[in-house]
């Protein structure tokens, strides 16, 4: 099911402050969200029904919601990602299997940029034609070749969420949520925990993987 919407709205005086204080949104929570922590009872909550409004074509399987980051005193802090099996079964894959089989995740750059820009109009399985207003099925998607996911963040970001007091205040702080994020989305598909991993993107995606990979190194989590 595709996922959130940003909840809360600023007051009359909020508004005269809204420099000082950006919104506060959350994870939209549907019906039958799995108990408990991530687990691989999620694949089927995060797993995106056909059709989707507008899209006359399949997409096969695919999944898309909000991830916790896991920042400490900031529960709401999520990032949003929508990925794309190279086929069926692959991203659903149990721990241990397709070991050899890469899978990536695509950055959009901005700062500040919505992955669904990249996953629209450059390299995703959905080509949007802007002056028409409809979608065609791509044949070249960067899906065809490994499991993909296309990821909204920092915090806050797109479809990503964060309390008003809790968007990244520098790159570290941005690796670190990103950590967050990927031991909670193995948890759901566990798979991908020992498969070799790209992370890839575009433009300012630049600085971000590096502040991924410097956290990556510095927590010892590999």
């Amino acid at each position: 099911m595709l996922i959130l919407h940003t909840l809360g709205a600023l007051s009359f005086g909020a508004l005269a402050n809204a420099a000082k204080e950006p919104p506060s949104s959350s994870p939209k929570n549907y019906t039958g969200i799995p108990p408990g922590d991530y687990s691989t009872q999620w694949q089927q909550y995060f797993q995106v029904e056909d059709p989707l409004p507008d899209i006359n074509f399949s997409l096969g399987n695919n999944y898309a919601g909000n991830i916790l980051v896991q920042r400490p005193n900031h529960p709401n802090d999520s990032v949003f990602f929508w990925g794309f099996e190279k086929e069926n079964g692959s991203l659903t894959a149990a721990a241990g299997e397709r070991e050899i089989e890469p899978w990536a995740i695509w950055l959009q750059g901005g700062p500040g940029s919505s992955s669904l820009y990249g996953l629209l109009t450059e390299n995703g399985p959905i080509s949007l034609i802007p002056n028409l207003h409809q979608f065609t099925q791509t044949n070249y998607s960067w899906s065809n070749l490994v499991d993909y996911i296309w990821v909204d963040q920092p915090v806050g970001v797109g479809f990503a969420t964060a309390d008003s007091e809790g968007y990244a205040k520098d790159e570290d702080q941005v690796g670190i949520d990103f950590i967050g994020f990927l031991e909670n989305l193995v948890k759901v598909f566990p798979s991908l925990a020992n498969r070799p991993f790209y992370l890839t993107g575009e433009s300012y995606a630049g600085r971000y993987i590096v502040s991924a990979f410097t956290m990556v190194f510095s927590l010892e989590v590999i």
